[in-house]
């Protein structure tokens, strides 16, 4: 099975930063944890864009294994382009704001 290319749009970069720091300033290793969590989910949307669920419209979203964060994306072009990296208890309204 062939791997998509992921393209992470500046915003979501923004949004993994901002989650990164936070975790780093507690412990520089759950901050680690955290970008590998990630790795492995971005890697699951490379691998079966498909397999996960419609968020809204032509978004769809997965949730990191053990940090609460969801990762959404879009199909666009033959690639897997994340526009948001947002933590679960954010507001609904802003997350469709944010991938609409």
């Amino acid at each position: 099975m062939s791997k998509r290319k992921i393209v992470f749009r500046k915003v979501a970069q923004q949004d993994l930063a901002e989650a990164y720091d936070w975790y780093h300033s507690i412990d520089p290793g759950l901050a680690e944890r955290l970008l590998l969590d990630l790795r492995i989910a971005a890697d699951k949307v490379a691998t079966r864009p498909l397999s996960c669920p419609v968020y809204l419209g032509s978004v769809r979203r997965t949730r990191l294994k053990t940090f609460p964060y969801y990762i959404y994306y879009r199909l666009e072009r033959g690639s897997v382009v994340v526009h948001a990296i947002l933590h679960t208890r954010r507001s609904s309204t802003l997350t469709r704001n944010r991938v609409q």
